[in-house]
């Protein structure tokens, strides 16, 4: 680069004395006004140049660190896609009354539960429970326990137990089983419950 420096004062020293513009005593002088505008302009040139290597290698830095966003492959053609099965659920219907002539208190709740009682010697498996409160309404009171059919063994045994408490004092409750669902039992029952006072 120097080389080229010298070179381009050169000419322009001599161009500058062909045209008369400056003689052999202020050659030296007089020329430090024009090789200052040309050291300038190389100075323009180097930095022009460092800037576009530098936009150049932003630009590829970014290419680089720039990820493309993921795409799901398609499904192949022919292929079906994979459903999630439903859940199928049955219910246990049926309603809950008493004989005695007595309205049931407005604070009066009814909670109901299915149950495997397969096993006498451990404490029956829920297997739905639903809690009513009448808010008023009297017996008969509907209700409605769901489970799922998967899980129900035909060689285990299923019944409904039920109770009405008020204020979480025992009002009444069954005193005879409910079985349902598997060894012939129904999936309906109407549950008379006794008076437990």
């Amino acid at each position: 680069m120097a080389a080229s420096f010298r070179a381009l004062l050169g000419m322009a020293a001599q161009n500058a004395s062909g045209y008369g513009l400056i003689t052999t005593e202020n050659r030296i002088h007089s020329c430090k006004p024009a090789c200052g505008e040309i050291h300038q302009l190389l100075i323009l040139v180097v930095m022009k140049y460092y800037l576009t290597s530098a936009c150049v290698l932003s630009a590829l830095w970014l290419a680089a660190c720039t990820t493309s966003p993921t795409t799901k492959a398609a499904p192949e053609a022919g292929s079906t896609p994979l459903a999630v099965a439903p859940v199928v659920r049955d219910s246990v219907t049926g309603t809950v009354a008493y004989r005695e002539r007595i309205a049931l208190p407005p604070a009066a709740v009814v909670r109901l539960q299915l149950q495997d009682v397969s096993r006498q010697d451990v404490a029956a498996t829920i297997i739905d429970s639903v809690t009513i409160r009448p808010d008023g309404k009297q017996v008969p009171i509907p209700f409605t326990l769901r489970y799922d059919p998967a899980r129900i063994q035909e060689n285990s045994t299923y019944s409904v137990q039920a109770r009405i408490t008020v204020n979480g004092n025992l009002l009444f409750i069954n005193d005879v089983s409910y079985p349902v669902i598997t060894r012939g039992n129904p999936k309906q029952v109407q549950m008379m419950l006794r008076w437990a006072q």
